[in-house]
């Protein structure tokens, strides 16, 4: 979201947290279920990669891009816990950044 700055006359751009999360979940339809909440919740998924590691377990990977406050209350790791699908989440290290393009 960009905001003029008043004072300045200039633009800047408010300040992502690109978070990255590796989890497990169970099946095809667990893919199915993490994708339709990013995309219900209005996630911006820079990345996505998925492979399977069992019979029945999907391993999926995601860079995905949230506001500051997201990124400290651990807000879409809570939500992705709550899936029924959802066997283990394990956020990586978070990279603050400028605009959606860094």
């Amino acid at each position: 979201m960009t905001r003029v700055d008043s004072e300045r006359g200039t633009t800047t751009e408010d300040a992502f947290v690109r978070q990255r999360l590796g989890m497990h979940v169970a099946g095809f339809d667990g893919v199915l279920r993490v994708i339709s909440l990013l995309h219900q919740r209005r996630y911006a998924v820079r990345s996505l990669r998925m492979e399977p590691t069992g019979v029945q377990t999907w391993m999926l990977h995601l860079v995905v891009d949230t506001t500051p406050l997201d990124a400290t209350t651990n807000l879409l790791v809570k939500r992705l816990n709550r899936l029924p699908s959802t066997l283990k989440v394990r956020p990586k290290a978070t990279k603050a950044i400028s605009s959606i393009w860094d």
